[in-house]
């Protein structure tokens, strides 16, 4: 019931969320193109405009679809149209919160996230102040920040999800990554694949494999097996 009712929020924010102008989202994009030396698809470039124009939504593909990169492309679009810093210093000598918060339900999760966008990243648990002993009980906590991005989403549990949507405050975005095709969690529930199929949260799928390595057939053989 809680994950629902907080989505049922999400989801209904919607519709009155503020949006960007197209040429000034594909002019941002333009310019981490330049600079990144990345060229984006049409698929990869909508995911990044959903993401900025929606309160939620989700992100999915498969192994090598570029998940990673559009999450790198969206960080960089959402602090240049809103004009903020990707400095965590800036923020830290004001003692304010880092305005994009990036978590993964493993550390080493988050440790690649960390590395791939050049951004602070932590657990889930982190975030929340866990220590991992926590049973089932309540626990009440904020978090900060104006967008969060929670990746390898098919990892979260039913109670983690929970306790993690409960602590969103009032405005801010949230981007779901994942593949419901991974692996799922430990725990109880698979959220992001019913998430999914209620077919209630705006989503772009990602189906195009950018990352292969020479000589190797692993992400093909992957989606051969999937099909």
């Amino acid at each position: 019931i809680g994950i629902a009712s907080k989505m049922g929020e999400l989801i209904e924010r919607n519709d009155t969320h503020s949006t960007f102008p197209k040429d000034a989202i594909l002019k941002a994009i333009g310019d981490i193109e330049e600079v990144s030396g990345v060229t984006y698809a049409p698929t990869q470039i909508e995911a990044i405009e959903t993401a900025l124009n929606e309160a939620v939504m989700i992100l999915t593909g498969g192994p090598g679809t570029g998940k990673t990169t559009v999450i790198k492309g969206l960080v960089h679009v959402y602090a240049e149209l809103h004009g903020i810093s990707l400095n965590p210093s800036d923020y830290a000598q004001k003692g304010e919160p880092f305005p994009i918060t990036l978590v993964a339900p493993t550390g080493r999760a988050a440790k690649r996230l960390a590395e791939s966008t050049e951004l602070p990243a932590m657990t889930i648990h982190r975030l929340l102040g866990f220590t991992g002993l926590e049973k089932e009980e309540e626990t009440e906590r904020e978090i900060g920040g104006r967008l969060l991005i929670i990746d390898e989403m098919s990892m979260v549990d039913t109670w983690l999800a929970h306790q993690l949507l409960k602590a969103l405050n009032d405005d801010v975005q949230v981007v779901f990554v994942g593949d419901q095709d991974q692996l799922p969690p430990v725990g109880p529930g698979q959220v992001l694949k019913d998430l999914l199929a209620s077919q209630k949260v705006p989503t772009v799928e990602l189906t195009d494999v950018y990352r292969q390595a020479e000589g190797s057939t692993i992400i093909e053989m992957a989606h051969q097996i999937k099909q």
